[in-house]
């Protein structure tokens, strides 16, 4: 996968689940979804887009032809916090781990308490998340959404991705 298209979506996912958020939380994020990929630029538009892993791709994301596209009313509409979680992006994709939630893989809005938090280990609390460590291998309701809940939404992720203005 080009390493354009594994930066977009990675900042995609720290516009929408963390722009607003101090920027540690924004590394957070993204260390988080890059500890989900293994830090395999290859697999970050997969985590990202995986079915019901971050609040923000359940609207904002529909499928066609076995790829991900991203809904126009989902494009960054703030763009200094689309520079900032581009260039988070980036630096976490090519510098390697920033680390600032060591191993944690799972994160979600401090206002909530998904059923899932019993069977992983805190890490610590960010801006409005918190963090946290497992083995993935969380067995979750429908309505349980490892991750955090903002008014913020969805991605795209495939070599043909729409332009984001």
């Amino acid at each position: 996968m080009d390493l354009m298209v594994a930066v977009i979506c990675l900042a995609l996912n720290i516009y929408h689940e963390a722009r607003g958020e101090p920027i540690e939380g924004q590394y957070a994020v993204a260390q988080t979804t890059m500890n989900r990929a293994g830090y395999d630029r290859r697999k970050v538009c997969e985590v990202v887009t995986a079915d019901r892993q971050f609040s923000w791709t359940i609207e904002g994301v529909w499928w066609m032809h076995d790829k991900p596209y991203l809904s126009p009313r989902y494009r960054p509409a703030d763009l200094d916090a689309w520079k900032i979680a581009v260039r988070v992006a980036r630096i976490s994709m090519v510098r390697g781990k920033i680390d600032v939630v060591g191993d944690a893989r799972f994160f979600h809005a401090v206002s909530i308490r998904p059923d899932w938090v019993p069977h992983v280990e805190f890490v610590k609390t960010i801006g409005g998340h918190r963090f946290y460590r497992g083995d993935g291998k969380i067995r979750q309701t429908p309505a349980a959404v490892p991750t955090v809940f903002l008014p913020g939404r969805v991605i795209l992720a495939s070599d043909d991705m729409p332009q984001i203005d």
